[in-house]
């Protein structure tokens, strides 16, 4: 039997409750997929309307091949810090000039290169990651409603459906 915080953190990293891990599993899907991708095939032109960043619309037109026919929207994600975290960066700010935030400074620098999607298609939702190398792609239990949402270990905030390339 596994013990309590690690039922409660794969509760938190897989959006479910505890009793839905402990149960037969029945009529939860969590599908996850993971596909190599070569941002160079995709020929992004900045526009108006479009990414600013060339790597953003290329990962942008990587989500819209994978999923032509969905309503995708673009993420702000922000990674949440863990409690040894929170009291490393409480003891290293009392104790030196450091600025607290320094756990969420390092996570942002670790996460600069995700850009991150929530899909809606079918009547299923999926929260896609895309990196330089690969795209990822979870199928969520719940049903994302919201503007602002937790996933996991993410904060995200919803900035819109993207614009087709």
């Amino acid at each position: 039997m596994p013990d309590l915080e690690n039922l409660r953190q794969l509760s938190r990293l897989l959006n479910v409750s505890i009793d839905s891990l402990l149960d037969s599993g029945e009529g939860i899907d969590l599908t996850v997929t993971r596909a190599e991708i070569h941002l160079e095939d995709y020929a992004y032109t900045r526009t108006l309307k479009g990414r600013w960043s060339k790597k953003a619309g290329q990962k942008d037109m990587a989500v819209c091949k994978m999923y032509p026919n969905a309503e995708i929207h673009a993420l702000l994600a922000r990674q949440i810090p863990a409690k040894g975290e929170k009291i490393t960066d409480a003891v290293i700010g009392s104790l030196t000039s450091a600025p607290f935030g320094i756990p969420e400074f390092l996570n942002g620098i670790k996460n600069a290169g995700k850009e991150f999607y929530l899909v809606s298609q079918a009547g299923k939702q999926f929260l896609v990651i895309v990196t330089d190398e690969w795209i990822e792609s979870r199928q969520l239990a719940q049903k994302i409603t919201g503007r602002k949402f937790s996933i996991g270990i993410f904060l995200f905030v919803d900035y819109g459906i993207i614009p087709l390339p």
